[in-house]
């Protein structure tokens, strides 16, 4: 440097020092006034008309900011002074790291106390506000010098050339770039309200978030891990296993799965139930958890084809959600009839959620971030769990599709980087990506959508390989192909179209989300109206909305959209607890009380309004974490897309896809995004994981090292040829295998149908009926048996089947939902499901509680059909073992009984 440009930046620095001393003491002063105008409370002692305690704080300020100006004045006088001061200084950021540790200091203290002024605007409880207003101030005086410290180290280390500031790396510039891309997108948002005013259909509130404290904890373990990685690769390099040249870097992904299966088991299925929109309450006789609502629907169509009728939702064989019914078969195979033993099972299946997770986070940057996010969503879903009677949620203790579409499109993602980011030429890869699309499609169709997101990602992958990439695509389409035909072939043969769960494709649901008033009578079926002119004139109304208003579709769309992104940022931390909480501690004093409003999740839902008709303002505390949020997101998405390119933003396509799908069809939040916004959560990981790794590369003295931490490197060598070892009659071998399985797997639905035998004839005679009656003797007195022969010698109807979730209900009780029989009703009654050869609802009114009505028993019904349930006149419940009758249930009054019954209602 010549010896002008050294005098020049000589002169700057003390013209720096001079103006930084000036503006320290003018925001001192600033601050002084500001504490002396606060009224002084009433009762509180005061020395010159101001409490002791105000004088307390503003004294330093003063004796600081007299400092300030002395130092200011001496900068002029004593020139030399200011030149050895800021030598010294030069000298101190110049060693290792000082400069570095320093700046991030100061970030943290003004991120810090710029939330603290901004948490004071929200905090109401009295003395927290108390100590909020007097300390807000002091606050806006350290930003201020945080701030002017942040520019003045800046002009000291690099003079004029401030060009050399920019971020530490390609990642770092790219998050950057990414961020501000999110800032304006924030900003426009806020300004234009698109996706924070409600809509009128399909407008779902924010489902369970994931707290503060949660991840600190997994940002606290990690950084243990950090630490305890070689030791951890060692141990791991001396543990015996099966194959010898087994590395130690396999057998922790091994370990940590199945650690990571079992905890997460352990943790789920030890909070206990309580009842939802989706689990109704105990009732008497049983005193059992009974699903609700959709739960209701998709047990009943497994439990359909457990009595030998085929899956059947609401009586018709237009079975929803077939795959996801045949499990919940089997898991009432092994754990019985009852709601809370499959739901333990289906915990232990669904844990293998946060593992599926874990790999996606390590293939995609390393294992330290798969194993953040697999500790968030194990804590997100516990969560979910403790606030399933609170808001409305879905999870893995309710019978609902959401969840195990989220397990669907997370081992999608897997199969497809366990192809793809090591780009082998195996191509039983797609096969299997393919199917796996195809199994989960069963449980809901949409998922279907992510096919063209993966063939998308594939022609980009392929775009030199046309040849590879057409091999791809096609075995793909196999995969799914294999699984959904046999399914298709029995849905044609019952109504001679292609369709997976409804014939209509859904047509009445378009009508009424294209529409301005959904509840319009046009909608519903007109007398005499068939089912299929029904499904065309709902189609060609959807059709007409969407040729006349396309303005209208695009605005919803559009806002449906971005309310669904929206959520899939809320559901990160969005306040941080601990300030005003411990501050309220010094208050009351109560450690139950500071638990409860610092680290519980029902504390952390009430302080904030996303989930309670949330009107799109943002409440000051949520700025800056979500600023943070914002920012570890994008530095997530900068690491994947710098390590793996294309590939590292396969998860970002899916959600992408999912939430625009939704949006079409004018849904957005809560469960309908489950499926996906796991993939914030994912980039959010990532993000914490190369930041903690960067921290210590370049604030610690030891470099960081070990398996936890090692990078996945993709294998590009094998993009070149496709030869592989295995000859190609071994591979041709692996792929006929995994497509029987597929085929199998596609054919279990019409298998099962086929193969579990009807437990009810279709019809009973008054005669059968009294027959089996007389056989109990003398179990049953006269009258009884004169009623039941009174009431089969009218023209009442007789069906049996399976009765389902019997409960008594006292007047104007019932669940909420769409399910009639279980609805509140201006009576006594009791109530169940049947399935059989006829799938309905079943009312008994004008009746005791009964002393014994086991769920799942068998029934025989005697009553009247109504509207869209069964008006009962008796019950007659069997032994479950030898079939003879154990109780008999009339109603009330028997007399001068004929169907039609009148309504009650």
């Amino acid at each position: 440097m010549s010896y002008d440009e050294t005098s020049k930046n000589t002169d700057l620095i003390i013209w720096i020092i001079r103006i930084y001393f000036l503006l320290a003491a003018i925001q001192g002063f600033l601050v002084i006034y500001l504490l002396l105008r606060i009224p002084v409370e009433s009762g509180i002692s005061a020395f010159f008309g101001f409490s002791i305690r105000r004088l307390a704080i503003a004294m330093p300020v003063a004796f600081a900011s007299i400092g300030f100006i002395w130092v200011a004045l001496k900068s002029i006088q004593d020139k030399r002074c200011v030149l050895n001061f800021t030598t010294r200084l030069e000298g101190w950021l110049n060693r290792k790291n000082n400069f570095n540790i320093i700046i991030l200091l100061l970030i943290i203290l003004t991120i810090g106390w710029s939330y603290f002024i901004l948490l004071g605007y929200d905090v109401i409880e009295p003395f927290s506000r108390a100590y909020f207003v007097r300390l807000q101030p002091i606050a806006f005086w350290f930003v201020g010098l945080s701030i002017q410290s942040l520019i003045a180290l800046a002009f000291i280390n690099f003079g004029l050339n401030l060009n050399q500031i920019k971020p530490p790396n390609k990642i770092f510039r790219i998050a950057t770039l990414l961020f501000g891309f999110f800032i304006l997108l924030w900003l426009w948002i806020a300004w234009t309200r698109i996706g924070l005013e409600a809509e009128s259909v399909g407008w779902n509130s924010l489902g369970s978030p994931i707290l503060e404290t949660q991840v600190l904890f997994a940002w606290i373990f990690a950084v243990a891990l950090i630490f305890l990685s070689p030791s951890i690769q060692h141990v791991l390099e001396r543990i015996p296993w099966p194959k010898k040249s087994t590395d130690p870097f396999t057998k922790f992904d091994i370990l940590v799965s199945i650690f990571l299966w079992i905890v997460t088991i352990v943790v789920w299925n030890s909070i206990p139930l309580t009842s939802s929109w989706f689990i109704s309450p105990p009732r008497a006789p049983n005193f059992e958890f009974y699903p609700n609502s959709d739960a209701i629907l998709y047990d009943t169509t497994a439990q359909s084809a457990l009595v030998g009728e085929g899956f059947k939702s609401w009586g018709t064989a237009y079975a929803s959600r077939p795959m996801y019914a045949q499990f919940l078969g089997i898991l009432h195979i092994i754990g019985g009839l009852e709601y809370e033993p499959i739901i333990f099972i289906q915990v232990a299946v669904f844990a293998i959620f946060p593992v599926l997770l874990y790999w996606i986070g390590r293939n995609l940057y390393n294992r330290l971030s798969g194993i953040i996010v697999a500790i968030l969503i194990t804590a997100r879903e516990a969560n979910a769990i403790l606030l399933n009677n609170v808001i409305t949620v879905s999870h893995s203790k309710l019978i609902m599709a959401d969840f195990p579409t989220a397990i669907g499109v997370a081992l999608f993602c897997v199969c497809m980087l366990a192809w793809l980011k090591n780009l082998k030429p195996q191509i039983y890869f797609p096969l299997v990506a393919g199917g796996i699309l195809g199994i989960f499609m069963l449980i809901r169709p949409e998922v279907g959508i992510q096919l063209f997101v993966a063939g998308l990602v594939i022609l980009i992958i392929f775009f030199r390989q046309p040849v590879r990439w057409l091999k791809s695509n096609l075995f793909l389409a196999i995969g799914l192909l294999l699984v959904l035909s046999p399914w298709i072939w029995r849905n044609w043969q019952i109504d001679h179209k292609i369709f997976i769960d409804q014939p209509n494709y859904r047509a009445d649901l378009f009508a009424k989300r294209y529409s301005e008033d959904p509840e319009e009578t046009s909608i519903k079926v007109e007398p005499g109206e068939t089912y299929e002119e029904y499904n065309e004139r709902m189609a060609e109304k959807a059709l007409e909305f969407a040729q006349d208003q396309p303005d209208s579709i695009a605005r919803f769309v559009i806002s449906h959209y971005i309310n669904s992104q929206i959520q899939t940022v809320l559901i990160l931390p969005t306040s941080f607890r601990l300030i005003d909480s411990g501050i309220e501690l010094l208050g009351h004093k109560s450690l139950l009380q500071f638990w409860e409003d610092c680290c519980s999740i029902n504390g952390f839902i009430r302080r904030l309004p996303f989930w309670f008709k949330w009107d799109g303002i943002l409440p000051h505390q949520s700025i800056i974490p979500i600023i943070i949020n914002l920012f570890m997101i994008a530095l997530g998405v900068s690491v994947s897309w710098h390590r793996n390119r294309t590939i590292g933003l396969l998860p970002a396509a899916f959600m992408v896809a999912h939430l625009l799908i939704n949006a079409f069809v004018r849904n957005s939040g809560g469960r309908y995004i489950l499926p996906v916004d796991w993939v914030s959560i994912l980039y959010f990981s990532i993000g914490i994981a190369y930041f903690t790794i960067w921290g210590f590369k370049h604030f610690s003295t030891k470099e960081p090292s070990g398996l936890l931490i090692a990078e996945t490197n993709r294998d590009t060598e094998d993009l070149k040829d496709e030869r592989t070892s295995k000859n190609n009659s071994s591979q041709l071998i692996t792929i006929l295998l995994i497509a029987a399985a597929l085929l199998l797997i596609g054919f279990s639905l019409p298998i099962t149908e086929k193969m579990i035998s009807p437990r009810y004839i279709s019809e009973l005679s008054p005669t059968q009926v009294m027959a089996l009656i007389e056989q109990e003797g003398d179990t049953f007195d006269s009258d009884i048996q004169d009623s039941l022969e009174s009431i089969l010698t009218d023209n009442a109807t007789i069906i049996q089947g399976r009765a389902l979730y019997p409960r008594y209900y006292f007047a104007n009780v019932g669940e909420p939902g769409e399910w009639r029989s279980f609805q509140p009703r201006p009576y006594r009654r009791v109530s169940f499901y049947l399935v059989g050869p006829q799938n309905i609802g079943i009312i008994l009114p004008d009746n005791d509680i009964p002393d014994h009505f086991p769920h799942g028993s068998d029934v025989i019904v005697i009553g009247c059909y109504n509207d869209r349930y069964f008006d009962a006149l008796g019950i007659i419940i069997l032994n479950s073992t030898d079939q003879s009758v154990d109780e008999v249930l009339l109603r009330s009054s028997l007399d001068d009984v004929t169907c039609p019954l009148m309504n009650l209602d």
